[in-house]
């Protein structure tokens, strides 16, 4: 599953951290059954695979190059999920670094289950491919563009 990370740009701090200033909106194709994930900046050509070592169902170890991170899921949201309803299930993630004392927390969210078709288009979180997640991050940035542009430009009753 491929999981929009938000600014995402934290876990450039594992995978490249020379860029760490100028990647933003990562997509995180994660697959802790294969031991890999792959991360793909938004607008940026490198794509990262990274081995995943499962701690347990929440924590993982992540491996890149010499680098390693800890990542730990908090559940929060509605269990169970009642189908057709407008409930969901996300974990927030944390990242820590080997070597730094700094927890990184909330640096993105995955969300785990849906109640229905319509909360998982209005969330934005959970594609079934890397390209399915950057073109709905460039689908959001042209909208909040045409949103920023019409800013003000609203007038009479409603506006």
């Amino acid at each position: 599953m491929v999981y929009e990370m938000g600014g995402g740009s934290t876990f450039a701090l594992l995978v490249d951290p020379e860029n760490y200033k100028k990647v933003a909106w990562a997509c995180l194709d994660f697959k802790p059954n294969e031991n890999r994930a792959i991360i793909k900046y938004y607008n940026f050509p490198n794509r990262y695979e990274v081995r995943v070592e499962a701690i347990n169902e929440l924590e993982y170890k992540l491996n890149y190059s010499d680098r390693e991170a800890s990542m730990k899921l908090e559940v929060t949201g509605d269990y169970p999920v009642k189908e057709g309803s407008m409930g969901f299930l996300t974990s927030t993630v944390s990242l820590s670094f080997k070597g730094d004392s700094k927890v990184y927390n909330d640096v993105g969210r995955m969300d785990l289950i849906y109640g229905s078709d319509s909360v998982a288009r209005s969330r934005h979180g959970r594609f079934k491919t890397l390209e399915e997640c950057e073109a709905q991050i460039s689908a959001d940035e042209e909208l909040s563009e045409t949103l920023r542009k019409q800013d003000g430009a609203c007038e009479g009753p409603g506006c």
